[in-house]
């Protein structure tokens, strides 16, 4: 699978190409499913797939974004057919896979709509995230953190039975530990209290809460000039966090963070240029944390976006569109996945056409990575994409 060996489906979808990645060696040799982590990352309002992955050889490219389209002296080769947004200079480095026309068959292109497809796979009662979470203590075991989001309130994790947790900082867990005992009175209160399903969430938050602080280092040394915090900004920051419980052997299974402000309908090159740098520098900080840990063979980062843009600028933006473009670092097998984004080939409504589903994506990433066969067993992986 586009994961490698050890994974397979039944139903696959192919690979395309293979990148020329000259210069990189990654040893596809993953642990085991049991001790894997995935790190999503969620690129929020739609980030835009030719300015991330620029088919620079495409004249209808030019034709369609005279103002918005990236020069072909600017783009980081990756092929004969596509470059990387020039932002992405540290991540071009890495071990990575693109995975390209991804989107869902619905005529809606809708915030609402989409993210409701995405953050659910397809469930409007239980988080994607939260799916993952259940299978993963069913089928492996543990009654420890299995769970988080580090960018706070998150969908992915609704309707969660198991050990989740959403925080706004990784910090928060040390202050709790450190001041549980502040609150003897208060928790006394909600241990007591037969509440119901809320109370018990509550106090199953505060164990965890209090369980994991307490096998962190209880002073995080933040360095606020490293280039992941203060170039990777609140992306950085978030991965930190992550990282951090990581190296202190306290990862949950699957980790989500988020960066807004892809809804690029104006100012789209100065807005999107900043988001790439955040991009660039927070992942490549968060790798260069795992390899020095030791984690690299264990830890897969899969972006993901609502949907894709307009193939033609309106103005000094794009409009919403089908047809995404993301990337997957880790332990991958180097290609292009999919069908590229052809400006020749748009749908009537001038979009670029879904080859790959959101269903595939995800499942991908829960049966050929975690191992997780009962989340999306109806949809096709991606052969050939992870290791």
């Amino acid at each position: 699978s586009l994961l490698g060996s050890g994974s397979s489906s039944d139903q696959a979808k192919t690979s395309a190409t293979t990148l020329p990645k000259a210069g990189v060696e990654f040893q596809l040799n993953p642990a085991d499913y049991k001790d894997r982590i995935l790190v999503l990352i969620e690129l929020q309002g739609g980030n835009d797939g030719p300015s991330t992955f620029v088919p620079y050889t495409q004249g209808k490219y030019y034709d369609l974004r005279p103002r918005l389209a990236i020069p072909q002296d600017q783009v980081i080769v990756v092929d004969d057919t596509l470059g990387l947004n020039p932002n992405l200079q540290a991540l071009s480095k890495r071990n990575f896979a693109i995975v390209e026309g991804v989107g869902n068959t619905l005529d809606s292109l809708s915030h609402f709509d989409q993210q409701d497809q995405w953050h659910g796979a397809g469930s409007r009662r239980v988080g994607f995230v939260a799916q993952l979470g259940e299978e993963l203590i069913q089928k492996y075991g543990g009654d420890g953190l299995t769970t988080l989001s580090v960018a706070g309130y998150a969908p992915q994790l609704a309707g969660a039975s198991g050990s989740t947790l959403s925080v706004e900082a990784v910090n928060m867990v040390q202050t709790f530990a450190r001041d549980y005992g502040s609150f003897p009175a208060f928790y006394s209160a909600v241990d007591e209290f037969q509440g119901g399903p809320l109370t018990t969430r509550m106090v199953n938050s505060a164990t965890l809460l209090k369980d994991l602080g307490s096998r962190v280092p209880q002073e995080l040394e933040v360095d606020k000039e490293s280039p992941m915090i203060k170039e990777g900004k609140e992306l950085g920051k978030q991965l930190d966090g992550a990282a951090t419980l990581i190296e202190a052997g306290t990862a949950p299974r699957v980790i989500h963070a988020k960066l807004g402000g892809f809804d690029t309908h104006n100012n789209h090159d100065y807005k999107h240029d900043d988001l790439m740098k955040q991009v660039d520098f927070a992942i490549d900080g968060f790798l260069q944390r795992m390899d020095v840990a030791g984690y690299s063979d264990r830890v897969l980062v899969a972006l993901t976006s609502e949907f894709g843009r307009r193939a033609e600028e309106n103005g000094d933006g794009f409009d919403h569109g089908n047809g995404s473009t993301l990337m997957v670092f880790g332990p991958v097998n180097p290609g292009r996945y999919g069908v590229p984004l052809d400006f020749n080939a748009l749908d009537d409504r001038g979009n670029f056409k879904t080859e790959i589903t959101f269903q595939e994506y995800l499942r991908t990433l829960a049966h050929d990575w975690l191992g997780v066969e009962s989340v999306l067993p109806e949809a096709a992986s991606i052969e050939g994409l992870v290791a």
